[in-house]
């Protein structure tokens, strides 16, 4: 598969939440996990908004059983995180795990809600 059908096929997904939400008005975090992996990236969402999160590592789908500090802070390509209003993540899930059908693409792959934005400004990962 060329690169960039690759990139667009895994980017399609994530250009369909975001124009389904702008329809409906509804405002969402994004960003790819990328270098810094959950962490790096939950971290980054909800303080540049002064909030904090809980994260809950047994809701990460890992095929390869690894140690949860790898689960956290490993290096992740086409991954992303996404915060959402809870009226809204279910439909985020559909569209990956249904439409996209993520299960299908590799062993363990799935969409799923591993945390959610709190009011104080602690990052607490439980495992």
């Amino acid at each position: 598969m060329r690169p960039e059908i690759m990139y667009e096929s895994i980017m399609y997904p994530s250009k369909k939440i975001r124009l389904e939400a702008k329809k409906k008005n509804i405002k969402l975090g994004f960003k790819d996990l990328g270098a810094g992996g959950i962490m790096c990236a939950s971290s980054e969402l909800c303080s540049s908004s002064n909030y904090g999160a809980f994260i809950d590592l047994d809701k990460v789908h890992d095929s390869m059983h690894i140690p949860a500090f790898m689960i956290i802070n490993s290096e992740t390509q086409e991954r992303f995180a996404w915060i959402s209003p809870k009226k809204f993540t279910s439909r985020i899930l559909e569209i990956y795990n249904e439409e996209f059908e993520l299960p299908n693409i590799a062993e363990g792959a799935k969409a799923s809600a591993i945390g959610k934005v709190t009011k104080d400004t602690n990052y607490v990962v439980n495992h």
